[in-house]
């Protein structure tokens, strides 16, 4: 099938007939996993005896689409929807019962059927209102025809996530089934929220927020009707189990709107502000996640053989190539983060100056089946003398190679935060959420690109009030945005590093910080954005 037929088609998928047993290799979501609820979490929860929420006895009603029942993040929504309806609003939980082809795991329907029994489980034990995708009557409602932009757009990165690769190939038959399942499930997730609107008037939607499809289809609709849309990102910032929330800007819950940036850069960092950002900024230099290879004692000049006193030295750093931070409208001076890879090693290639480009080491530790290195490796032959590769698993830190650096290159990458906040001057080609801040150097083309590499490095250091503003902004990201709650601790996404410390209902409702999100909702305030009252 030619690219151009399947362009067409892909289109209209709504209007088709998939056949979804020729596929046996999709699993849900990433980070879910089937395991089945952790004896030791159903029982504690079950200790709460939570009541049943009542939605009848409510004005006001907060969709959850959770599709997928999870440990970590069903439990936690669960708790946020107690502590609204002590408030006064209802809520209403979305989960999949094998309605959305690309659920079907790997392992056969045995798992398929775990799935379902961990979401009833959750709903009977925390007393919640909820609603099954086949229960919901969408006979009445007309799906979106042609596919829009966005869920095509959506269904690309839903599919490179789910194979962990750079690109997705059209003429691979594999990956037209899973566009087209994706956009089959972005259709179901929407006509689903087009009934259950219609049915319960929500006025709240709960969501994580990212380019992938089914939940992105439930948040489009929410944005139509103009609800009140509260983004949660899952709990990796500030010091490493912080959730991040915010209203709705898109792409990712790390973005906020200008009127709230200029806010928050019109008030100063005391002293004791600066102090808690240095001393946060040196343990996130030492223990950082992603530094678990880095060896302290390299010296990085020596390892990359580099005379510091006569060379010029541009740090790049790359991404994994399947994740959000890199979507395609995250782009802005080049089509894909591939064609900023290329075209800043090809201009390299005509220069005398030092290119370091390091690769994520989430490569490593969160795997992919599409490296940086294998797609540098399908380009070129070799690479000129002048260029350094470092693999995922380089014992190099990312901080000895920014703070040796002249000039930091990023896509969306947090380093480029980071670089500003050790004065290094960063060119940035994509939109990271710190982009347009005052203190990066944000390319719009190519040649804008090639003309801040030929600039002298020093043109692009960060003055005394860039540097104030990279300060301010790194403050509220790493430090007054993060919320953390004590009751649970989730450790790494994914991983087994996972507590829920309850004893009672009133441990719910009455915790401070789960009533202080609930109350920010209710009373629709900044909280999300600056914590200090």
């Amino acid at each position: 099938m030619d690219t151009s037929t399947f362009a067409e088609r892909i289109k209209n998928t709504a209007n088709s007939v998939i056949d979804v047993s020729q596929v046996s290799d999709i699993v849900a979501p990433l980070y879910y996993g089937l395991r089945p609820l952790d004896p030791e979490v159903q029982q504690t929860l079950a200790s709460v005896d939570f009541p049943q929420i009542d939605n009848d006895t409510v004005d006001r009603i907060a969709l959850f689409p959770d599709f997928y029942a999870s440990r970590y993040r069903t439990v936690f929504l669960g708790l946020l929807a107690h502590v609204l309806y002590d408030q006064g609003i209802g809520s209403l939980f979305l989960f999949d019962d094998k309605q959305f082809p690309t659920c079907k795991p790997k392992e056969g329907p045995a798992d398929c059927v775990e799935c379902m029994k961990k979401s009833q489980k959750l709903i009977d034990v925390m007393g919640l209102e909820a609603e099954y995708l086949g229960d919901i009557d969408t006979s009445g409602v007309t799906p979106l025809s042609p596919n829009p932009e966005w869920m095509v757009q959506d269904a690309y990165s839903s599919v490179k996530r789910d194979q962990l690769i750079a690109e997705v190939d059209e003429e691979n038959p594999h990956h037209q089934q899973l566009l087209e399942e994706y956009i089959t499930g972005g259709q179901i997730a929407w006509q689903a929220a087009v009934a259950v609107d219609h049915q319960y008037d929500f006025d709240y939607l709960v969501t994580n927020i990212g380019p992938g499809l089914p939940k992105r289809s439930v948040l489009q609709y929410a944005k139509q009707e103009d609800k009140k849309i509260v983004g949660v990102m899952d709990p990796a910032f500030g010091r490493g189990d912080g959730y991040l929330f915010n209203h709705g800007e898109l792409p990712l819950s790390q973005y906020m709107t200008e009127d709230k940036w200029q806010a928050i850069k019109s008030t100063n960092l005391e002293e004791e502000d600066r102090t808690e950002l240095q001393s946060f900024m040196e343990d996130r230099f030492e223990s950082a996640r992603y530094q678990k290879h880095a060896d302290r004692g390299v010296d990085i000049r020596s390892a990359l053989d580099i005379d510091s006193d006569t060379e010029t030295v541009y740090a790049m750093f790359t991404h994994l190539l399947w994740d959000a931070a890199i979507d395609t409208r995250l782009s802005r001076a080049f089509e894909s983060h591939n064609d900023w890879l290329f075209e800043t090693i090809d201009c390299f290639a005509q220069r005398d100056d030092r290119l370091v480009i390091k690769t994520h080491p989430a490569e490593s530790i969160r795997k992919t089946n599409q490296g940086v290195m294998d797609v540098l490796d399908e380009r070129y032959d070799e690479l000129p003398e002048n260029i350094d590769v470092l693999p995922p698993e380089t014992d190099v830190s990312t901080y000895a190679l920014i703070d040796l650096a002249n000039v930091v290159l990023a896509y969306c990458s947090t380093t480029g935060l980071e670089s500003a906040y050790m004065r290094t001057p960063v060119v940035t080609v994509g939109q990271p959420h710190y982009t347009d801040k005052g203190f990066t150097h944000d390319v719009e083309s190519p040649s804008e690109y090639v003309a801040a590499i030929d600039a002298d490095p020093k043109s692009l250091e960060l003055s005394d009030s860039e540097y104030r503003l990279a300060q301010r902004y790194a403050y509220n990201y790493f430090i007054e945005r993060p919320i953390y709650l004590d009751m649970i601790k989730p450790g790494f996404i994914g991983d087994e590093e996972y507590s829920l410390s309850l004893d009672s209902y009133a441990d719910v409702i009455e915790d401070e910080t789960l009533s202080r999100i609930g109350r920010s909702i209710v009373e629709w305030d900044d909280y999300f954005y600056r914590r200090k009252e």
